[in-house]
């Protein structure tokens, strides 16, 4: 079977915000969020002698990526080498997990094709994913809506400073305290405001290292809202409660600070979001892009889709998907 093709396709996710950038309680992190269908990447990888990455919008940090992991992998196991080609992929720093995806969609497809037999804890850490919050790495291997309960903080082993996944891959994914598969008719729009602002690499760091803690009296909040709030109204398929608690989560802590890191159009179009009558409506991780929730007919979405488009027309541009949430995680099989 591994001389074959072997096709991947993982979810994308959004991350609902933070709950605790605090640390007094002794923990740290945590996090909300969502496994979608779409968008998703999708590789091909055959087994070679050495390493090849093509596909659409590949790029240089992505290949990077690749090639460090490559390295390990032959370092560690005595792999060879692989040809992958990238497909279809996530739009880049936008919110919606594309580092993670891609990065552990090549460690997986490495497994699979040398038969390492790997699991996905070992896989995240491979990939060097997880390191803050842990939704990304839960999303690729169960999907679903999933919370987790951040790492340990200024205790034996804990995290002892505030910094994003990308510069904590000493720390394994934290460990997922809630898994659940939303209603099947819970549709999801997002929608990508082509002028908003991508927040990541030092900018994103520096933003860690001098923003946070954030005030204790809101992360307690925080918790509060997805205790009491969110994962009750998630238990009972209950949308009005989860927009609720949701929307209120995002105007704390540390997903108030990622909101102030935006520009008009993001603000103006979660105003035009909410008022077409989505649920729930916020901003994934730094955004831009931003979602919203709905029980409606397909053709209510769809308009309400069409409704976004055009309001984006006149203001730069906004790209808009509609998804569902996903109810699986990454799949795989053989050509």
């Amino acid at each position: 079977m591994t001389n074959q093709t072997l096709w991947l396709r993982t979810t994308s996710r959004l991350a609902f915000g933070l709950i605790d950038l605090n640390g007094e309680i002794g923990r740290v992190e945590g996090g909300l969020g969502l496994a979608l269908e779409n968008p998703y990447v999708l590789l091909r990888a055959r087994r070679a002698s050495g390493l090849t990455v093509g596909g659409v919008e590949v790029s240089g940090g992505t290949r990077r990526k690749y090639e460090a992991m490559y390295q390990v992998f032959r370092e560690k196991y005595g792999t060879q080498g692989v040809d992958v080609t990238i497909e279809q992929t996530i739009p880049d720093h936008a919110g919606l997990g594309s580092g993670t995806q891609l990065s552990m969609a090549f460690a997986q497809a490495m497994s699979l094709l040398y038969d390492l037999k790997l699991s996905v804890y070992e896989i995240g850490r491979l990939a060097e994913r997880g390191g803050t919050s842990g939704i990304g790495c839960a999303a690729f291997e169960t999907g679903g809506f999933l919370a987790d309960g951040g790492h340990r903080f200024n205790r034996p082993g804990g995290k002892t400073g505030f910094a994003p996944s990308a510069a904590s891959t000493e720390f394994a994914a934290p460990p997922i305290l809630f898994h659940r598969n939303l209603p099947a008719s819970w549709k999801v729009l997002l929608a990508l405001p082509k002028e908003g602002r991508h927040v990541h690499g030092d900018e994103e760091r520096e933003l860690f290292r001098t923003l946070a803690p954030v005030p204790g009296t809101e992360a307690a909040q925080a918790a509060r809202l997805a205790l009491l709030k969110i994962l009750p109204a998630v238990m009972e398929e209950d949308l009005e409660g989860f927009s609720e608690g949701l929307e209120a989560l995002q105007q704390l802590g540390w997903k108030k600070i990622q909101f102030s890191r935006q520009n008009q159009i993001v603000h103006d179009t979660v105003a035009e979001m909410r008022r077409l009558g989505l649920k729930a409506v916020g901003m994934t991780s730094w955004g831009p892009t931003l979602f919203g929730f709905c029980d409606a007919s397909e053709a209510e979405f769809g308009a309400i889709a069409k409704a976004v488009e055009a309001f984006g027309s006149t203001r730069g541009g906004i790209r808009v998907i509609p998804t569902k949430p996903a109810t699986r995680g990454t799949t795989w099989g053989w050509e």
